[in-house]
């Protein structure tokens, strides 16, 4: 059995669904998760520092330390992924299998330590906010 597309199909499908809301919508979920990750990175170098200097660290902040340490090998992980024909499918495959299993082989957020939260949130803007644009300077 085999199908045609006539001509218009694509742009028939094209027209139903909308395609840059959708790509909006994607750019502003992998912004948001860039500046997530960037923000817990910098916590968890800031939590590596103070053990450094010798200062004690909560409970809280080692637990999140070992949380982003896991969550750096699943990306050297990943990256290894890469290397191969077809990794980023494969890579999609794997996870779902291993989602059956209760088996997350992809980074998540972390729940930041309670004295770097205002840090966080105040660094990081939910992709639904709208951003406020910059007031023009009156010239005097």
């Amino acid at each position: 059995m085999q199908y045609y597309l006539d001509e218009g199909a694509v742009q028939r499908f094209l027209s139903k669904i909308n395609v840059k809301q959708m790509i909006k919508k994607t750019a502003a979920n992998l912004k948001y998760a860039i500046g997530r990750a960037k923000v817990e990175n910098i916590i968890a170098a800031r939590i590596i520092l103070n053990t450094l200097k010798e200062q004690k660290i909560t409970p809280e902040e080692a637990k999140y330390l070992k949380e982003k340490s896991i969550d750096f090998a699943k990306v050297l992980n990943i990256l290894g992924f890469q290397f191969l024909p077809g990794g980023n499918i494969l890579l999609q495959i794997v996870n779902k299998i291993l989602k059956k299993y209760g088996i997350n082989i992809l980074p998540q957020g972390r729940e930041v330590p309670d004295q770097y939260k205002d840090y966080k949130q105040q660094k990081l803007r939910k992709p639904t906010e709208p951003q406020k644009p910059a007031e023009p300077q009156k010239v005097a």
